[in-house]
């Protein structure tokens, strides 16, 4: 009797269960074993010994590659060979029912046009009542059966069925579902979802096989499996029309805000029943602005119209037509300060001033940003503090202003406000700011201290740091494509770089400018060595928030990476081609170097598709006023000594052309000097006998910059704002009685020399 071994999963399209029949008392020859395939497909002999004992095995990856070398089939190694009719390889049956004049050992099965029937260790296949031949017969290997992949995929399911050599994986693809197997471990992805898979394909001679129970449950195929004749017959799959889905959705809202968050309510549904697998947005019809959920392009739009689309795919991987609905988002209203004013009348100088302020917004949004001045009212408007006040210590009337930002990104229009400070003393501005302030604390000097009076520091300047000083700030505002700076650096080093792109808008968005930095090894042997603390700020029109944040990340940054320049190999060291730099914008870096063999230095600016090995080509941009060449210091050291001080003192540094550090301009090769000493550490190290205040104060006015104690943080300076006016000044901490301390401090890219160091004891804080 013929038993039937029936596989299918859950969501399989037969209706009918399958049951496995057999006389009573008979053995049906076949039990459904652990992993799903009938134990006893192996035929035995009288003693119970399997005849068919060779087991084919996976082929090595040696066999692989000379597998490869023969000449491929159309579609490579996973090709099966299907006979065409007339080739002389199909042949129907006699009628007599022999094969070449011969009777067949074994009765051969029923021809059914429902079917596709094959049979064990024979190439011969009855497909829907055709006779097809195989290059490798269905076998069972380790006790699981195995059909041929390509056949059952290509004309039995109509599958699409590919082969990716360099993976040596195979995909099947059915109706939106993707089966993904790999030949060389037990995996395989069902829609990129990962399983294991209890046996891998076999590839034997350019076939690959595949184990049953694998076919049946993933690709929904009924099995069946008759001892006696030893076939296996697959049902010819029922196809069942399936109606595409509908999509749907709703807006929440019947219009929205700029910068509101936009909600869809998502309504799409099925007619079969199926399940929503997938589902893609679209935006005003863009292809390029598609995505599986509509806050990840639309989340929070400005002003305008939008058409939103939306489209859907069952898991039978039929999509919906798209639905489409137009939306209005108004525009985005600046907040607006309605009330601000100071809590008290009246301050002590000293006393501690508070704030409050009503504003009127979106419901919805919150306040992100708040922009605070001051200013004596009797100054210039332009010379104010870009700080809030927390207190004022001199007498007189100040004008503070107050803007604040949404989460939109508008800012208010400024609201203003008066303090007024009394001529009580509550606290003065260094006993206040040296006890209980932050280092980058603004101090305000309303009084109109010049900082210049005070007496010299007993200073003594110590051996300079010797190294190569890179330097390519100029021009400073470029307006020409190539080289801006060249030079060879070997041993210890620092490269500087700041420029901002001048090229006309329309130029710009033609061809975007880059800011490239190579280094190249122009020797005839390997070089090796170090770049460390790089680091990069812009593009921005910031000039002096950009020196400031690259000041700041350098003092801190600890990176360090190794350099191996091959003879006559170059690499990128920087490059802004990832950045959007417009006119106007500043970029600046610096790195240092330690190098045992020279490297060539080349900072250029490019267009979008210029290449590297362009710039010995072009031209060289004029140099301008500012520094530009390459010097002998690196860092220089001074020693502070204020054990027998009483009274305030100063350092001032970078004030004239003898502390000036000069050198050469490689590209032209003339002397330079480096105006500022832009680039090089100052390290002033502090003993004093009491504690004192150390200020910065800068001379030559718009100054933004930082500084870093040793064994501590850098710290920006000012904290807040920058400095428009040489009366303004930054708390930079306090050196104790009987401590020595070491401050370094640079000239940031964008700001001016010189500065002037404050030395303050405690004695005159009050």
């Amino acid at each position: 009797m013929r038993k039937i071994w029936t596989l299918f999963m859950a969501s399989t399209l037969f209706l009918s269960p399958i049951s496995i029949l057999a006389d009573e008392g008979e053995n049906t020859g076949i039990i459904l074993g652990q992993e799903g395939n009938p134990e006893g497909d192996n035929p035995t002999n009288e003693e119970g010994v399997e005849e068919n004992t060779q087991v084919p095995q996976l082929p090595s990856d040696e066999l692989l590659e000379q597998e490869e070398q023969v000449p491929p089939q159309e579609e490579g190694a996973l090709e099966e060979q299907v006979p065409e009719a007339g080739d002389g390889t199909e042949e129907l049956l006699p009628e007599d029912g022999t094969i070449d004049g011969e009777q067949p050992e074994v009765e051969l099965p029923v021809m059914d046009e429902d079917k596709v029937v094959l049979t064990l260790d024979s190439t011969t296949v009855f497909l829907y009542g055709e006779v097809k031949e195989l290059l490798l017969a269905p076998k069972v290997v380790a006790g699981r059966t195995y059909l041929p992949l390509r056949f059952v995929g290509e004309e039995i399911l109509e599958a699409k069925v590919d082969w990716n050599q360099e993976t040596r994986q195979i995909t099947v693809e059915k109706d939106g579902k993707i089966v993904v197997l790999s030949t060389t471990e037990p995996k395989a992805w069902i829609n990129g979802e990962e399983i294991v898979v209890d046996a891998m394909p076999i590839v034997e001679n350019g076939t690959t096989l595949l184990p049953v129970r694998f076919m049946s449950e993933q690709f929904e195929l009924l099995i069946e499996y008759d001892e006696a004749t030893r076939t296996i017959q697959i049902e010819k799959p029922i196809v069942v029309p399936n109606t595409p889905p509908v999509a749907a959705f709703e807006f929440l809202e019947e219009s929205y805000i700029a910068g509101q968050t936009v909600q869809a309510q998502d309504m799409s549904f099925d007619p079969d029943g199926h399940f929503i697998k997938e589902t893609l947005w679209m935006i005003d019809g863009d292809p390029s602005k598609t995505a599986a959920s509509l806050d990840k392009i639309f989340k929070t739009p400005k002003q305008g119209y939008y058409e939103i689309s939306l489209k859907v795919r069952d898991e039978k991987g039929l999509w919906s037509d798209w639905v489409s609905q137009t939306i209005m988002i108004l525009p985005n209203e600046a907040p607006e300060v309605i009330e601000f004013e100071a809590d008290q009348r009246e301050y002590q100088q000293g006393e501690p001033i508070t704030f409050s302020f009503e504003y009127e917004n979106e419901e919805w949004e919150s306040i992100v940003a708040e922009k605070w001045t001051y200013r004596d009212a009797k100054d210039a408007v332009n010379n104010y503090l870009f700080t809030k006040p927390t207190a004022i210590y001199t007498e007189g009337e100040y004008i503070v202003t107050l803007e604040i930002k949404d989460a939109y990104g508008n800012w208010s229009q400024k609201a203003q406000t008066t303090v007024t400070v009394t001529d009580e003393v509550l606290k003065t501005e260094f006993e206040d700011k040296f006890t209980n302030g932050q280092i980058g604390d603004t101090l305000d000097n309303f009084e109109k201290t010049n900082y210049q009076n005070y007496k010299e520091a007993d200073a003594v300047s110590l051996e300079d740091t010797k190294g190569t000083m890179f330097m390519s700030n100029s021009p400073e505002v470029v307006s020409q494509k190539g080289l801006l700076y060249e030079d060879t650096l070997i041993g210890q080093g620092r490269v500087l770089f700041h420029h901002i792109n001048n090229f006309d808008p329309v130029d710009n968005q033609m061809d975007r400018k880059r800011l490239v930095v190579i280094a190249e090894n122009r020797t005839e042997v390997p070089v090796t060595g170090t770049i460390s603390k790089l680091t990069t700020k812009g593009p921005s029109d910031d000039v002096l928030f950009v020196g400031q944040q690259l000041l700041l990340d350098y003092f801190n940054n600890t990176s360090s990476q190794i350099l191996t320049l091959q003879p006559g190999a170059s690499t990128v060291i920087y490059d802004s081609q990832n950045k959007n730099w417009l006119k106007g914008q500043a970029i600046s870096g610096m790195f240092d170097v330690a190098l045992e063999g020279p490297v060539t230095f080349t900072v250029a600016l490019l267009g979008q598709n210029d290449k590297i090995e362009d710039i010995p080509l072009m031209p060289r941009p004029v140099r301008d006023v500012h520094p530009r060449g390459t010097f002998d210091v690196l860092d220089k050291n001074i020693f502070v000594d204020l054990r027998d001080e009483d009274e305030n003192t100063k350092l001032v540094i970078g004030k004239g052309q003898d502390e000036w550090v000069t050198g050469y301009d490689a590209l032209l090769q003339e002397s330079v000097a480096n105006r500022g000493n832009f680039g090089i550490n100052y390290h002033i190290t502090i003993t004093a006998e009491e504690d004192t205040a150390v200020i910065l104060n800068p001379r030559g006015n718009m100054f933004k910059g930082a500084i870093k104690w040793e064994q501590d943080k850098a710290y920006l300076a000012p904290s807040a704002g920058y400095f428009p006016s040489s009366n303004r000044g930054a708390f930079v901490g306090v050196v104790k009685a009987g401590e020595t301390k070491t401050l370094t401090y640079m000239l940031p890219n964008g700001s001016s020399a010189p500065v002037l160091f404050g030395f303050i004891p405690e004695s005159n804080w009050r």
